[in-house]
């Protein structure tokens, strides 16, 4: 946003265009709307983290709009009338206030952070889409990654993010392991290339697929009633859709 309205103040159109080109192609669709579709799709309605992406989503347009509105006129008031519906803001989008930043919303310990792990993450598509060619996999759900690294700050990062890493990958399970392993390196571990100090061995994920969330998961069967879907699609369906 703030680098949107430099290029506004300063007249340099080609600027803010690249800007928020690259934010809707590559932070947006290559990124955070392809890692929240699990959430939205099969957490349940009121949710904290489904509530939370949408929350995310709505500031997201809201600010957009409002961004765009100079240059691209009809298609911002077109937006701005469907998200009138939804919240009662002024009659036009040439109406609204202009989006500012908001400083308090900025970490920068928190941004170092996450371009690691982005780094890292690249390098995993990359170890996905060889898989993936070899026809060794199709979706990446089918696909366990397994990341070696022989630092202890490095693995200590990764361990940090554990929770999360199956949903940054798109993949049903991760694993972490310092230094080689009990088997040591395989022939097939790709060597990161925008972080070189992992490896990434890609394997079958372990389980059967859950028909609710397409996840690989041991769980999927232990349900009685639900034997097809996983553990956690059981318990949202037993706790918010059972009479």
């Amino acid at each position: 946003m703030k680098r949107v309205n430099e290029s506004y103040d300063k007249f340099e159109f080609h600027s803010l265009y690249h800007e928020i080109h690259n934010f809707c192609a590559i932070d947006l669709s290559s990124f955070y709307l392809d890692i929240i579709k699990d959430r939205l799709y099969t957490a349940f309605a009121d949710s904290v983290e489904r509530r939370a992406a949408q929350t995310v989503l709505y500031q997201i347009i809201n600010d957009l709009v409002k961004l765009i509105a100079p240059v691209l006129s009809f298609t911002a008031e077109e937006i701005w009338q469907y998200l009138r519906e939804i919240e009662k803001g002024e009659e036009s989008v040439f109406l609204a206030p202009w989006p500012e930043v908001n400083e308090n919303y900025r970490d920068r310990n928190l941004e170092k952070k996450w371009d690691n792990i982005l780094k890292i993450r690249k390098d995993v598509l990359k170890a996905l889409e060889i898989k993936r060619g070899e026809g060794f996999i199709g979706n990446s759900l089918e696909a366990q990654v397994n990341i070696y690294t022989e630092d202890k700050e490095v693995y200590d990062y990764l361990i940090s993010f554990k929770d999360q890493l199956e949903t940054i990958f798109i993949v049903s399970k991760t694993d972490i392991v310092r230094g080689e392993g009990e088997k040591g390196f395989s022939s097939d571990a790709y060597t990161g290339v925008e972080f070189s100090d992992i490896k990434v061995l890609i394997t079958r994920a372990p389980g059967k697929k859950c028909e609710r969330c397409w996840c690989y998961s041991k769980t999927v069967g232990g349900d009685q009633k639900y034997p097809t879907i996983c553990e956690k699609c059981a318990k949202v369906i037993h706790e918010h859709f059972e009479e």
